[in-house]
């Protein structure tokens, strides 16, 4: 434990040379969130995958959308929405 908050406090995840394991998703955000240095914490531009072996769907939040809806890389199939983390725990 003393790793992980000595890299959390220093901001650099990296430099524990080993894996966090964090006990939930909206947990793990939060923490990769605040070891980010150089981004406006009001409009944080994340990408979700949540199965890098299939790349058809991703979450983008909401500041990105401006960045890709012209791409001819991406189309965007919904609605910005809030994420509702933990509500189904199997």
């Amino acid at each position: 434990m003393k790793t992980y908050i000595n890299a959390y406090t220093a901001t650099t995840l990296r430099g524990s040379q080993i894996p966090f394991i964090i006990d939930t998703d909206e947990e793990a955000i939060q923490v990769a969130l605040t070891s980010c240095v150089r981004f406006d914490k009001n409009k944080p531009r994340i990408v979700y995958i949540p199965n890098t072996s299939d790349l058809e769907y991703l979450w983008i939040s909401e500041d990105l959308i401006n960045e890709i809806k012209d791409s001819s890389n991406f189309d965007i199939v919904g609605e910005p929405e809030e994420i509702l983390f933990d509500s189904l725990v199997i």
